[in-house]
């Protein structure tokens, strides 16, 4: 529960970094801020990174990966697995899209940027990197209840 509701402060936060790396971009002729702004997005994209790796550790450790090494605990039978199945899959895939979102950035921050390409006058590559982002961030948003908070109530 701890690292998918911390994973979820990281990514809520990294949305927000990107849109003031987007502002920066649209109202700053000095790429500085930008640059901080994205930096610190890729920095949070990272730490998200490294907490999932912690988790998938923790989960090795529990025997609940399934086909690999899963087994059924008590009361669970086969729902359980199907459980594990899913949320193997689908923060797989979300893992996935955030490496190629942090992709992206570096590619903003060592090509385009540096390059002098993203100004105040034209920095659209900038916002659909922005929209990528909040979209990996969005699907986020849908599983952290998915997975984290079934059952709680």
């Amino acid at each position: 529960m701890w690292c998918g509701t911390l994973n979820f402060v990281i990514l809520v936060t990294s949305s927000l970094t990107m849109v003031f790396a987007i502002n920066a971009a649209a109202q700053d002729p000095r790429p500085n801020r930008m640059v901080g702004w994205l930096i610190v997005t890729a920095v949070l994209g990272c730490a998200f990174l490294v907490v999932k790796g912690y988790e998938y550790y923790l989960d090795v450790q529990d025997k609940v990966v399934p086909v690999v090494d899963f087994e059924i605990k008590p009361g669970e039978g086969s729902a359980g697995e199907l459980f594990w199945v899913f949320y193997w899959v689908a923060t797989g895939l979300h893992a996935i899209h955030l490496t190629v979102g942090i992709g992206l950035v570096l590619y903003m921050l060592l090509g385009r940027i540096r390059r002098g390409r993203i100004t105040p006058s034209y920095f659209a590559p900038l916002e659909v990197v922005g929209i990528y982002w909040s979209f990996v961030d969005t699907v986020w948003l849908f599983l952290y209840p998915c997975i984290y908070l079934v059952g709680r109530s």
